[in-house]
């Protein structure tokens, strides 16, 4: 009789995904409101490739006490999350009338609602934007393809 031996191996496949960049130090933003902003990123910056994901993230910028949110695209290649797209002006320094008083989680949920609103625009569907899988603010998604 034949002795059989098993092995059970654990595998664990990592994907590694590019960073995004905090704003530079001396940020100036041309825009006055999110929504300017948001119809700037529709209507100019078209990104080469297809998309798969817009990626939103905000950043709290220091000793200014401000949040920047930035855009990215990115595209997956096997286990490898490439940014394939950045906006010229993928930053958006946020009026301290929309924030202030608001610590990171505040006005996290609240950027989730407004982003949440804009999806549902004409001006989204009819942009770039729309044709992604899907929309995610700071790893979480707020919007999918369906």
């Amino acid at each position: 009789m034949m002795s059989r031996k098993a092995w059970i191996q654990k595998v664990h496949i990592e994907t590694i995904r590019d960073e995004v960049e905090p704003p530079p130090p001396q940020l100036n933003s041309r825009f006055n409101s999110l929504e300017a902003w948001l119809h700037y990123i529709c209507n100019s910056d078209q990104p080469k490739i297809p998309i798969l994901t817009y990626e939103f993230d905000i950043f709290f910028c220091q000793p200014r006490a401000e949040f920047v949110v930035v855009l990215v695209g990115f595209n997956t290649y096997g286990n490898y999350e490439k940014i394939d797209f950045e906006p010229l002006d993928g930053y958006y320094l946020v009026p301290k009338s929309e924030s202030e008083n608001l610590d990171y989680a505040q006005y996290n949920n609240l950027l989730t609602k407004k982003l949440q609103t804009f999806t549902k625009s004409k001006m989204f569907k009819e942009s770039n934007l729309a044709i992604a899988e899907t929309l995610n603010l700071c790893g979480r998604k707020i919007w999918s393809h369906e």
